[in-house]
């Protein structure tokens, strides 16, 4: 059961130079190379299982992990800055061991390839909190000189996101690639 906070927020995604926004468009051939980008972060949260489920007569795509997931925190540190990833701060190996398969931090924005909106619902093991947080990538799809900052920083997507409170223990998170119109 979840129920609603009253914590709700919302920022953009920036990426930190003009040389960044470009590698970070147009990166992928193949809706396939856009879902591993994803699939990868999930391998860095050391997930131990991966889900993608595909529902053709939903047209809908849906990749579950039971990685260790994320809080605002971490999200706002991990996605608010492109090109500043945060994921080898600590180490280069995951918790487990692993050597870690994201450098910069723009696997996540791959996925405006497939979708114009992210959802996210994430939450981490012995927390009540569930982060929910959409992802909408209308600004990419606008040229560079309108999504020009004047810190020279460049907006690729702007988010909302709200906590919500679940009893569920157990440690996910779940990715829905969305379409204009989809619910």
């Amino acid at each position: 059961m979840s129920t609603i906070s009253d914590e709700h927020f919302r920022g953009e995604i920036t990426v930190a130079a003009r040389i960044i926004d470009l590698l970070s468009s147009g990166l992928y051939e193949s809706p396939a190379a856009c879902l591993k980008e994803l699939i990868n972060n999930s391998f860095d949260a050391d997930a131990r299982s991966v889900d993608v489920f595909v529902k053709p007569d939903a047209n809908r795509i849906i990749i579950q992990d039971d990685g260790h997931g994320m809080n605002r925190e971490e999200f706002e540190r991990h996605f608010r800055r492109i090109a500043e990833s945060h994921k080898r701060d600590d180490d280069d190996t995951t918790a487990s061991g692993r050597p870690k398969i994201g450098k910069i931090g723009i696997g996540v924005i791959a996925a405006n390839e497939l979708c114009e909106r992210l959802e996210i619902f994430s939450t981490k093991a012995d927390s009540s909190d569930l982060l929910h947080v959409t992802i909408d990538f209308e600004e990419m799809r606008k040229p560079a000189d309108q999504r020009k900052k004047a810190s020279g920083d460049f907006v690729k997507a702007d988010y909302v996101g709200e906590i919500l409170r679940t009893d569920v223990e157990a440690h996910y998170t779940l990715i829905f690639p969305r379409k204009d119109g989809q619910g």
